[in-house]
């Protein structure tokens, strides 16, 4: 109850409403007696203190009594410090090696881009193209095996591009019932991060989504028009559809989108969260303690306002 609720649902996630829950007794994401646990800990006081009515302003300090001995905790006021070392977590061996070990996480989709554009600057070199070998990334939606019927890769899982076979051009008008389709794509070999498995896939240049987006509405619209259209959507529209795939830089992200996820260190960009005006300070907090809680050995937070 104290992580974030689904997209769109205000109240707890129906799933602890069930009877045959079961209750974690013990901690397994932190070490004992761990800073991450004690700063997380007053986020799920100040939860329970919203919810009984009383209104905490999400810039409140945490004040917990912190456990010399351990250094898991980091708070950084200094932008400049925070990007140092996250740049150098992401440039390291361990990096190149897994995937769970650094992510950085922030509110606004702004700052995530421009994050996720400053690590590839600075693990790929500036003016890279915008896919290049070695990249992490993820879906914006599955991509399907049509002879199986089964999603090859969901939309969570994390990929790394491995080789990238030609870039190309896609350009037809034919097969589109007049309207004309053009865009530039990637045909590349992807892994899994976690289990290694390989595929290929076309990915749709970043800069041209929504071009592609928009042409195949018309087309889906010029189709509404024809006889038998429900075949000719089944057969053509969405197979095509399903074979150029859109995909999101991986470096950073939103605590939703990393929720149920760990990682050896998490960057935290906490007064992104704090300059939100349309959430609630609940689910502000709760953005706060997902947040908090994906790091395993190190949190460091970024607070210009601290």
């Amino acid at each position: 109850p104290f992580q974030l609720n689904p997209v769109g649902q205000e109240s707890d996630n129906i799933a602890f409403n069930f009877e045959n829950c079961f209750e974690l007794k013990s901690i397994i994401r932190q070490s004992e007696n761990s800073n991450i646990i004690k700063y997380a800990t007053e986020v799920r006081k100040i939860q329970d203190r919203i919810k009984n009515g009383e209104k905490i302003s999400i810039k409140t300090k945490l004040k917990p009594a912190l456990n010399s001995d351990n250094d898991d905790l980091l708070i950084l006021n200094d932008s400049k410090e925070f990007l140092r070392l996250m740049i150098e977590d992401f440039k390291s061996d361990e990096y190149k090696n897994s995937s769970s070990y650094v992510k950085c996480i922030a509110y606004r989709n702004a700052s995530i881009d421009k994050v996720n554009s400053l690590i590839r600057r600075n693990i790929f070199g500036e003016n890279v193209d915008l896919i290049c070998v070695g990249e992490n990334i993820t879906l914006k939606s599955p991509v399907i095996d049509f002879d199986t019927g089964y999603n090859l890769y969901d939309s969570s899982d994390e990929l790394e591009i491995t080789d990238i076979i030609e870039t190309a051009i896609y350009n037809n008008r034919e097969d589109h019932h007049g309207v004309l389709i053009k865009f530039p794509y990637y045909k590349c070999l992807v892994t899994r991060r976690f289990d290694g498995l390989n595929g290929e896939m076309n990915i749709i240049n970043p800069n041209f989504k929504e071009k592609f987006d928009a042409d195949v509405s018309e087309w889906g619209k010029a189709i509404k028009k024809e006889e038998k259209n429900k075949d000719i959507y089944r057969l053509e529209y969405y197979p095509f559809k399903s074979k150029f795939h859109s995909v999101s830089y991986n470096y950073a992200g939103t605590a939703h989108s990393n929720q149920g996820g760990t990682y050896n260190r998490i960057f935290l960009i906490e007064d992104d969260i704090e300059q939100v005006s349309k959430a609630t300070d609940l689910n502000l907090w709760k953005s706060k303690y997902v947040g908090y809680t994906r790091a395993s050995k190190k949190l460091i937070i970024l607070n210009r306002h601290k």
